[in-house]
């Protein structure tokens, strides 16, 4: 196998490996870096995928995962697009890219979880029993601060919650929340 073949095929597994087969498996990590960095321990076999809408259950949270993605991106957009490059490449050096990333504040990432409740608060008749979590995977990212943006408003939703790759938070929770997110409300972790 020459090296193009090799880098294609490491290249297809890290992009399919996410696609929609693995999706429970995607939620449960979203669930499980929340947890992990908010302290609460738990065994992976408490992450129990839901029905509708209950994405993936845990202890008495009933979470609804949103995924926040950049533009119209879609993960076989970016395996294809990648082929073109590694069928034009020369040498592996010619697929060297640098990074370099932008930066987005926190602030900026909680009016898109804002935006995106408003927009969900309307297709969900369960709201007030269903616990809210967005992934933000925008790539290339550096978020900045400070960190202290949270939610005055759930628009029903039982909490909401994000994760990003450095920092998580609860930024909203109603009374009815499960504990372990209502007594970290507005509170930003890394």
């Amino acid at each position: 196998m020459n090296w193009k073949e090799q880098y294609y095929r490491a290249l297809e597994e890290s992009i399919l490996q996410p696609r929609e087969q693995n999706k429970p498996e995607r939620e449960k990590w979203v669930v499980g870096r929340l947890l992990e960095v908010l302290h609460i321990p738990f065994e992976n076999k408490e992450l129990i995928v839901g029905d509708e809408p209950v994405d993936i259950a845990f202890r008495s949270a009933r979470f609804q995962i949103k995924e926040l993605q950049e533009g119209k991106y879609k993960r076989g957009d970016e395996l294809i697009n990648h082929k073109k490059l590694i069928d034009q490449a020369q040498s592996p050096e010619d697929l060297v890219k640098f990074y370099t990333p932008w930066r987005i504040s926190w602030q900026e990432i909680v009016l898109k979880v804002e935006e995106e409740v408003k927009h969900y608060s309307m297709k969900y008749d369960e709201l007030a029993s269903l616990d809210f979590l967005f992934y933000f995977n925008y790539s290339n990212n550096e978020i900045s601060g400070p960190f202290e943006r949270v939610l005055t408003n759930g628009e029903g939703f039982r909490s909401v919650s994000l994760v990003t790759n450095r920092n998580c938070g609860v930024l909203y929770a109603a009374p009815s929340a499960p504990d372990f997110l209502r007594t970290i409300s507005g509170r930003v972790f890394e």
